[in-house]
């Protein structure tokens, strides 16, 4: 058999036990989600993908919402489709081969005010949602500050309004980062599961976004957010503190995960969206499959790298926890940190597991024995580059040509230098 074949094969066997409780209804946290409906931004995301899965396979949900935008001249029912075509659903196909029925696409965008939502479409979501999950966001790391901010911050107020109005609402869950008080000067201090204090108050920031100039925004950003590294981090700094001055008797929550890689388990081990080819899990799957042989890096940097099912199933949890807590006296929004800072590993120690025991799965795509060198020293990075990187790829290159194919290794290697760092979280 072949060997990741019977790794999988190996994970599906531990996790059946696991299945045939779930089946018998035996999960606490499952029995939330009974005949529950979820209203779910994001869904479009790598974690958006992942929770729609999990919450169809394992809990008796009665309809899952998911807002969509129109994107590229496709409507949301087209874009749903095109969503639920992704191999993380395959298992859920065999299971349940009607369960696209209980998805419902809503045509809508966090970036709009009351999200974009038609009359009819806020009328039904404040009517009938139970359990809302808001991780919409932009990621991108050299976002302007500007939609980052109508994005992060404002889209996070008006999902809170749609909160406040929906008559039978059990619980929220917001998604944060566990970076966004990761500022430089508690570099090597705990970020601990608490609010801290926001770098500009919430609607100063989204009125500045919505009346000035990017420019004037920048200057705001130096001053303001100059502990922070990039605009991602910064908003959603502000968006929790939207939350913290908007939740008052709300049953909302918020979740911090780390750095999101492919799937530990569920619904089969490595699953990842094609989409993160160019985050994080894009270097790990590229060391793996032979495409990426060096890296500048100091390998006794520590990692925080999450699976995305880790994630997922804290979210539904943290859901559940908020919803036997929301009628507490007293009660606080609580904040969940999903890191794996108590189980670390070093940038040197990942890819030494790279080079020893991920060749002992290898992918019938690899292209190239799988070995990764890290080095702190440009210099050595860039010759090693040229001899690793760019000269067996154009000699390959040019083989594909003489023979009249198309080009695939050096257009590969120069859309990559084109977008240094673009979608890293």
């Amino acid at each position: 058999m072949d060997p990741a074949l019977a790794v999988e094969t190996a994970f599906k066997a531990k996790h059946r036990n696991i299945e045939e409780a779930l089946l018998r209804g035996d999960s606490d946290v499952a029995k939330l989600y009974d005949d529950a409906t979820i209203f779910i931004t994001g869904g479009s995301g790598f974690l958006g993908k992942q929770l729609i899965e999990k919450l169809i396979r394992s809990c008796n949900v009665r309809k899952v919402y998911v807002l969509l935008r129109p994107k590229k001249g496709k409507p949301a029912q087209v874009r749903l489709h095109d969503i639920l075509s992704d191999p993380v659903y395959d298992p859920l196909k065999s299971l349940y081969p009607n369960f696209t029925d209980k998805i419902i696409p809503i045509d809508g965008d966090v970036r709009e005010l009351k999200m974009g939502l038609s009359e009819d479409d806020w009328k039904t979501i404040t009517e009938e949602v139970n359990v809302i999950f808001h991780m919409a966001a932009t990621v991108n790391f050299q976002e302007d500050v500007r939609t980052a901010t109508i994005t992060n911050v404002r889209g996070t107020r008006e999902m809170m309004l749609l909160a406040r109005a929906c008559r039978q609402l059990k619980s929220m869950v917001h998604v944060s980062t566990a970076y966004s008080h990761a500022t430089k000067h508690r570099i090597n201090k705990a970020v601990r599961e608490d609010f801290y204090e926001a770098p500009i108050a919430p609607e100063d920031m989204i009125t500045l976004a919505e009346n000035n100039e990017i420019d004037y925004l920048n200057d705001i950003l130096k001053s303001r957010g100059s502990d922070w590294p990039n605009t991602y981090t910064f908003t959603k700094a502000v968006a929790e503190e939207t939350v913290r001055t908007m939740a008052a008797d709300l049953p909302v929550c918020i979740v911090r995960p780390a750095v999101v890689i492919a799937a530990y388990r569920e619904p089969s081990p490595g699953w990842v969206d094609s989409n993160q080819v160019l985050g994080v899990s894009g270097l790990i799957l590229g060391a793996i499959l032979g495409m990426i042989h060096v890296m500048l890096g100091d390998g006794n940097r520590r990692i925080d790298f999450i699976p995305v099912d880790i994630v997922t199933n804290a979210l539904v949890a943290a859901g559940r926890e908020t919803a036997l807590t929301r009628r507490q006296p007293g009660r606080q929004t609580k904040i969940y940190n999903v890191t794996s800072n108590r189980n670390h590993i070093s940038l040197g120690h990942h890819f030494l597991t790279v080079n020893t025991r991920a060749r002992e799965f290898a992918s019938p795509k690899t292209i190239w024995y799988g070995f990764t060198i890290l080095t702190k020293h440009k210099f050595v990075y860039i010759i090693l580059n040229w001899l690793l990187h760019y000269i067996p790829a154009s000699i390959v290159d040019s083989a594909l040509y003489i023979t009249g194919k198309k080009l695939r290794y050096d257009l590969m290697l120069l859309e990559q230098c084109r977008r240094p760092g673009d979608r890293l979280a």
